[in-house]
This record gives structure tokens, C-alpha cells and sequence, in this order.
């Protein structure tokens, strides 16, 4: 799950933003619902994933 680095809360709202034509360049957006911060702790499993191939 997704933190919020504010204030510590697991609510967040994501929205992922296609842009036409290519579906590899999407965005998206995230907001925690608490406090309104866009600013996320990364869960760890995303940082492990580069080095499960070694």
C-alpha cells in the first residue's frame, strides 16, 4: 500500500491518466484523501524489483 509521507495515511486516491495512442506513457496521479498531499512513500516492493533478476 501507498503512505502518504504528510501524514502517514493509507487512503489515497489514484488516478491514472492514459495519453492517447500510447498506453506505455501513462501517468498517474495521486492524492491522499486525509490531507490532500500529492507526495507518496513508495512501498518497498517497487525498489526490490530491479534486483529479483540478478
Amino acid at each position: 500500500m501507498l503512505k502518504c509521507k504528510k501524514c502517514q495515511s493509507s487512503k489515497i486516491k489514484t488516478r491514472t491518466n492514459y495519453s492517447h495512442g500510447k498506453k506505455s506513457s501513462s501517468t498517474t496521479n495521486v492524492t491522499c484523501k486525509d490531507c490532500g498531499s500529492t507526495e507518496m512513500e513508495s512501498p518497498p516492493k517497487y525498489n526490490n524489483r530491479r534486483n529479483k533478476n540478478k
